[in-house]
């Protein structure tokens, strides 16, 4: 499944309901904005908004842009992410007329990150190449999603050189991803069907009035990990000898 905040982020959030997002960097932290101190210090980055300086009838023709840096709650890692994105003004879906909230509220729209937040959930028996193609996703998907569709594709394209399926012919020519998406199919043919849907709405994203959303690229990483989860099994050796072992000594043992 791909990563939580992937889903959450291709929505609008309210202000002050962030989605808990995985830091990019030590992929055990969760970025947040940086609280607010008295004192202004190097490291108080606030989170900044704009909108066209003109007149409004109604607050919800507000319309702008935002920028962020979110900061990693690993001490150990600490790290900074820049965010940008829209801001629009709605209704606040938590208002209530009793306590201090405001019935209008800010809400934004991501647009992309840098360094890129992950999407996909990878093991890390998975290849470098075909990490490095969904990390482009990341990169890309709630900025251009048919770029990001194509770079899905991509991930595709480097399984199968991973997997050993050539890229071209004896005679050097290159050869099609249905080609060898059919050799794959050969060894692992309930995977291919995965691969081979993500490939056509890859081929899809290529073309100038392509129609693809944020939620159907995801939709086709989850695909791709289908197949990776499926060759790229964490190793249970170990785990497996050792229940043995309990097992044959009906106590806990080493």
């Amino acid at each position: 499944m791909v990563k939580r905040h992937a889903r959450e982020l291709s929505a609008a959030f309210q202000d002050g309901f962030w989605p808990s997002i995985e830091c990019p960097e030590c992929q055990s932290g969760v970025l947040a904005v940086p609280k607010k101190v008295d004192k202004p210090a190097e490291d108080d980055i606030s989170l900044k908004y704009r909108w066209e300086l003109r007149s409004y009838d109604d607050d919800m023709d507000i319309t702008g842009v935002f920028t962020v840096h979110l900061r990693c709650t690993r001490a150990s890692c600490a790290a900074v992410v820049a965010v940008f994105g829209e801001m629009f003004v709605d209704v606040n879906e938590n208002y209530v007329p009793w306590d201090d909230s405001r019935q209008l509220e800010s809400f934004y729209r991501v647009r992309n990150f840098y360094p890129p937040v992950l999407v996909a959930e990878c093991t890390d028996a998975v290849p470098d190449e075909v990490v490095q193609q969904l990390r482009r996703v990341g990169a890309l998907v709630w900025m251009d999603a048919p770029a990001a569709m194509t770079a899905v594709r991509s991930a595709v394209e480097a399984l199968m050189t991973a997997q050993g399926v050539s890229a071209t012919t004896r005679s050097g020519k290159f050869r099609s991803l249905d080609d060898r998406l059919d050799e794959f199919a050969g060894a692992e043919p309930g995977l291919e069907l995965f691969l081979r849907a993500a490939k056509w709405v890859g081929n899809e994203g290529t073309h100038v009035a392509s129609t693809v959303t944020a939620t159907d690229v995801l939709d086709m990483v989850e695909y791709v990990e289908i197949a990776l989860s499926a060759l790229y099994a964490p190793d249970h050796a170990a785990a497996v000898a050792r229940a043995g072992r309990i097992l044959a000594a009906k106590r806990l043992v080493p």
